[in-house]
């Protein structure tokens, strides 16, 4: 195993140890699929367990609900809210993850392939070492595959991102309002037997919204993938929007203040 993970860069157990428990044998994977398992121990969702040895989540699988589910199970918290008092998860940067579910993945397209294209030079053949953004060099990252103009390939980069960003930050905004309903409820005597409905779908609508925000390049690397991902932690701080003012008895008009973020500081 080490021979052929440090061949390929690799270096931290981590990933071969998760392959392991997932059932696989990382000495067994191609020669392309490495290129991005190369990348693939650092950027991606990790934790650290007892004696803060490095875990990734992937048990049981590499979506937001998977990575959710895994952490519910071992009731693993990263800090406590100070205003819903819930159980929060922070994403680190689920790239791999992401990159896993989009179309070139699914066409067999490897971190390498984009990031570091391959060039020649003196009648040889080998990947560009200088890891950058495939929007610098699109003759290289894009025109080989793709045919149209770099202008147009852009503006697919570019109109993309912007979808997620508009879902992006409409989920941020009713996620400041769970938070703050649910503070109401627990400033009006709700208990914490009725609250764990309501905490637990706080926990999980903004870890979705963690997950597409904490990754780099998911727009573009698996948009559809993003939109179901904060489309699914929208629903869930509605129903926690549901679940406070069933408690208060009402509903609270709370306007959104930009200079709280979401762990409830200025």
């Amino acid at each position: 195993m080490g021979s052929l993970l440090q061949h390929h860069g690799c270096r931290l157990p981590a990933l071969a140890e998760t392959f392991e428990r997932m059932g696989r044998d990382i000495n067994n994977v191609s020669h392309q699929e490495m290129r991005s398992l190369a990348c693939a121990q650092c950027h991606v969702e990790y934790y650290f367990g007892e004696d803060n040895y490095l875990i990734f989540p992937w048990d049981e699988g590499m979506r937001a609900e998977d990575i959710a589910y895994y952490f519910d199970q071992r009731e693993f918290a990263d800090w406590i809210h100070p205003l819903s008092r819930a159980p929060m998860i922070k994403a680190q940067h689920p790239d791999y993850e992401i990159f896993t579910t989009g179309i070139h993945y699914q066409r067999g397209v490897s971190c390498a392939d984009c990031h570091m294209p391959y060039k020649t030079e003196g009648g040889m053949k080998f990947t560009d070492h200088k890891i950058q953004s495939p929007l610098n060099n699109i003759t290289a990252s894009c025109q080989t595959c793709h045919r149209q103009s770099e202008s147009e390939l852009l503006r697919n980069v570019y109109d993309r991102q912007d979808m997620v960003n508009d879902l992006k930050k409409k989920l941020e905004n009713v996620l400041v309002n769970t938070h703050l309903e649910a503070e109401f409820a627990w400033n009006n005597g709700a208990t914490e037997n009725q609250m764990r409905d309501a905490l637990h779908l706080i926990r999980h609508a903004q870890w979705h919204w963690d997950y597409a925000a904490a990754s780099h390049g998911g727009a573009f690397h698996a948009p559809l993938e993003m939109v179901r991902t904060l489309g699914n932690g929208r629903i869930e701080s509605n129903r926690d929007l549901m679940a406070c003012e069933s408690l208060c008895g009402c509903r609270i008009h709370l306007t959104f203040d930009p200079g709280v973020d979401l762990k409830g500081q200025k």
